[in-house]
């Protein structure tokens, strides 16, 4: 393991010194640098502009994806909404039609209570007569049976 150790060791210092003279993204060079491949090459002042909106960018991103994650909470909310809606339209229809129910019964019991005075002197004629002709048919078959 020390060994191996060792070489890696090794390794890593030798890349880390021959390689360093490579220029990465974002690294500094001076003034009349030629550089080997074809790249973009900004100012300073130029970079740190683009650095800056990189940033405003990245804060933007954030922003979208916070309410990219909301839009499907706002359509849900639509969707029970909507269903709340139809709920209320039901409820309002299933009303009116017991108003209307209840309606037909109070028109009902007003033509029936118009006719109640003709009802109640007629059960009170009817009960008077009954009750007179009672006594009367009693009186017929008490006479009747004296005189046989």
């Amino acid at each position: 393991m020390g060994f191996i150790y060792k070489v890696f060791c090794l390794c890593l210092c030798f890349v880390t010194i021959f390689i360093s003279s490579v220029s990465y993204a974002g690294d500094i060079m001076p003034a009349g640098t030629v550089l080997d491949e074809e790249s973009y090459v900004f100012t300073v002042d130029e970079a740190k502009d683009l650095l800056k909106r990189i940033e405003e960018l990245e804060i933007k991103e954030e922003k979208l994806n916070y309410y990219l994650e909301l839009e499907p909470i706002k359509e849900e909310k639509f969707r029970l909404n909507n269903a709340n809606i139809d709920l209320y339209k039901f409820q309002i229809t299933e009303y009116d039609r017991i108003v209307h129910m209840n309606r037909i019964e109070i028109d009902r019991l007003q033509k029936r209570e118009k006719w109640r005075w003709l009802e109640n002197y007629g059960m009170l004629f009817l009960g008077v007569a009954i009750t007179t002709g009672g006594f009367l048919a009693t009186d017929a078959i008490t006479d009747h049976m004296e005189s046989n």
